[in-house]
């Protein structure tokens, strides 16, 4: 439940994410579940800029989570 808290998602729903062999997560529930492990998510545009599409940190993410 803590990780389910921290990603700000239903401990029902995570837990069924991690162990279903068919879960199909929507990309905002993969990436809130990312940010809550602590794992940043980066991408490289075709003219070399770099985005950050998750914060590497917990903390970050609620702050992003909060602001939206």
């Amino acid at each position: 439940a803590p990780l389910a808290s921290i990603a700000g998602l239903d401990p029902s729903s995570v837990r069924r994410l991690l162990t279903s062999k068919t879960a199909n997560p929507t990309t905002d529930k993969a990436f809130r579940l990312m940010a809550a492990m602590g794992i940043g998510l980066e991408a490289t545009l075709p003219a070399g800029e770099r985005v950050e599409l998750v914060p590497a940190s917990p903390a970050q993410a609620r702050t992003a989570a909060s602001a939206a």
